[in-house]
């Protein structure tokens, strides 16, 4: 008896010294789990786009009154636009121009995730020009993009006191994003109007013109025929004042 009568305080003591534990365990709140981590291609895209982007398009791309919302713009267009030196831009009343990136190109790639990963959009368009046809290229950039980029890709004053960039400096893939996106004042070209096949024939020959085989002579810094009527011309009206004060003295 007296044995039974000990473990049963035993087990009465133990049961009174774990029920106080048990109780405060749990009013205990569970600890939250941590914050997901962001990868650091992720992190360093936000971080870039909120210094540098957010003032004119907003914390979330949603746009403000400064800039308008990159929601659906995709990759063709911020990548097209960060590569060329566009964007960023301090006040944004300036035209809008080519110059040299800001970032480099593991930043571009991090801001263009972000603005992707946030609003979505269309691609970069695959670009080989290799498989584009020269002759066919010619044809279409004299067709849709000669008139304001020029015959030789020099560029071309438009109206307003803007000018129509020069594509001597264009990555293929800008040419192509360029193409599909049309940026500032320059019409989108879809898959209808231009096939990829075609893009890659137009791309071929921008990169041509880039390095052209010159063989006329001296390719007059290749600002365009009318510079080159103009250099006959002089040359021709010297010649001839020159031939006629040779016969006036003769005579």
């Amino acid at each position: 008896m007296r044995v039974a009568t000990g473990v049963a305080a035993l087990a009465v003591g133990a049961f009174l010294s774990v029920a106080p534990l048990s109780s405060t365990s749990a009013q205990i709140p569970p600890r939250p789990p941590p914050p997901p981590q962001l990868a650091p291609a992720e992190g360093l895209g936000a971080q870039l786009y909120l210094r540098d982007c957010a003032w004119c398009h907003g914390n979330s791309i949603e746009g403000t009154a400064r800039g308008p919302t990159l929601a659906g713009t995709g990759e063709a267009s911020n990548h097209f636009y960060l590569t060329t030196g566009r964007m960023p831009i301090v006040d944004p009343a300036d035209q809008i121009r080519r110059r040299p990136p800001v970032y480099s190109p593991e930043e571009i790639t991090a801001i263009v995730d972000h603005v992707v990963r946030l609003g979505g959009g269309p691609a970069s368009p695959a670009v080989n020009p290799q498989t584009g046809h020269l002759g066919q290229g010619g044809e279409l950039y004299r067709l849709h993009c000669g008139p304001c980029h020029g015959a030789t890709g020099a560029g071309f004053p438009l109206l307003s006191g803007r000018n129509s960039p020069p594509v001597r400096h264009a990555t293929a893939r800008e040419v192509a994003e360029s193409i599909r996106i049309g940026p500032g004042g320059m019409p989108v070209f879809s898959p209808e109007t231009l096939s990829d096949q075609e893009v890659n024939a137009v791309v071929r020959y921008v990169l041509y013109l880039q390095e052209p085989d010159d063989r006329g002579g001296y390719h007059l810094f290749r600002v365009g025929p009318l510079t080159e009527g103009m250099v006959a011309w002089l040359i021709g009206i010297v010649a001839l004042l020159v031939a006629a004060r040779l016969l006036g003295e003769r005579t």
